[in-house]
Order: structure tokens, then C-alpha cells, then sequence
């Protein structure tokens, strides 16, 4: 089974791929892309083109995460993007970007 694991910084988005067999877990995959999403970030709020930087690097790593036939994605945000005031926007905006 792999697993994919996506972590939404304030600077970068890093993808790490993880293979379990045989009840080991090793990592198979680590790559991260510079979004600098905190410089987008206007009177607390993503602004729409931060919003584009991050979906972009998101559907690149998404990409790859296929690529290697990934069974399962998890996919988290430090506290610097949860805690902007549009967090449920720009979550919104991102989902409906990447579809």
C-alpha cells in the first residue's frame, strides 16, 4: 500500500510518498515545491493569487502522487494558513481549482 502524504506550508508544499509492505513503512518519495503562500497573505486573507500559486503546486504534486499509483492522500496545513481569516474560502477555492 502507499500512502501520500501533502503538507501546506507557509513557504513550501512537500509531498512525501510512503510504501508499507510487510509491516515496514519506508519512504519512497520526497519532493516540495516553493509556493511562498505567506507573501499572499493581505490584511490576514489569502489573496486570489496565493490561492492560484498553491492550487498549481498542489496539482503538480497530485501529478506525481498518481504517477506513483498512490492508494490513499492525506493532505494538511500548518497553522499559518488555517489560522487566515478565509480559511473555508480559500479551502473552497483550491477544491474547486483542482476539480
Amino acid at each position: 500500500m502507499k500512502y501520500g502524504v501533502i503538507d501546506l506550508g507557509s513557504n513550501t508544499i512537500r509531498l512525501v510518498i510512503f510504501k508499507y509492505e510487510n509491516e515496514i513503512l519506508s519512504k519512497t518519495l520526497n519532493v516540495k515545491r516553493s509556493t511562498q503562500a505567506i507573501s499572499y497573505v493581505e490584511n490576514g486573507e489569502l489573496t486570489h493569487v496565493g490561492i492560484k500559486a498553491v492550487t498549481l503546486a498542489l496539482r503538480e504534486l497530485l501529478l506525481i502522487a498518481k504517477a506513483f499509483d498512490v492508494d490513499e492522500m492525506h493532505i494538511f496545513a500548518t497553522a499559518s494558513l488555517r489560522n487566515i481569516s478565509n480559511t473555508q474560502q480559500a479551502k473552497e477555492a483550491i477544491e474547486r481549482n483542482l476539480n
